[in-house]
């Protein structure tokens, strides 16, 4: 029996959250994982190809050039989002107010 393609997309995201600024994932690499991880006879390299398309395709993960191809999270989830600050940008007082 062939693995659900959304649990092996969710256990690709898995890999790649946990190895994210630790190891650079080349796309074998998960593959390899993901065939040792839910059986060779229920998970192939087309589920992990086809799996892979779909997460890079929808935005969750990314590709990534660096001397070779890499699988990593995209810049957004990656590094968290800097805090808004509420109000004027502007501080009374500043060097550029005219007066």
């Amino acid at each position: 029996m062939a693995v659900d393609i959304e649990a092996l997309k969710a256990a690709i995201f898995d890999l790649v959250t946990s190895t994210h600024g630790k190891r650079n994932l080349k796309p074998m690499d998960i593959t390899k994982e993901m065939i040792a991880r839910f059986g060779e006879d229920s998970c192939g390299k087309a589920d992990v190809k086809q799996a892979l398309r779909e997460l890079v395709d929808t935005g969750t993960l990314t590709y990534m050039y660096a001397g070779g191809s890499y699988i990593t999270l995209p810049e957004s989830r990656s590094t968290p989002e800097p805090e808004r600050r509420s109000g004027p940008e502007r501080v009374a007082g500043g060097d550029d107010e005219q007066g």
